[in-house]
């Protein structure tokens, strides 16, 4: 499980195309399809 915090599915796609796919491939491991699910929070100022 990855969790972060992203404005955009665009800016998370190619923080895991460009970061997580390759570290996963140099360490041996088949990355299973990803699911990106929206998340709403508030926080005081």
């Amino acid at each position: 499980m990855l969790c972060n915090v992203w404005t955009t599915e665009a800016e998370m796609r190619s923080f895991y195309d460009e970061v997580v796919l390759p570290n996963l491939a140099a360490a041996g491991l088949k990355p299973a399809e990803s699911v990106t699910s929206p998340v709403w929070s508030f926080a005081r100022p």
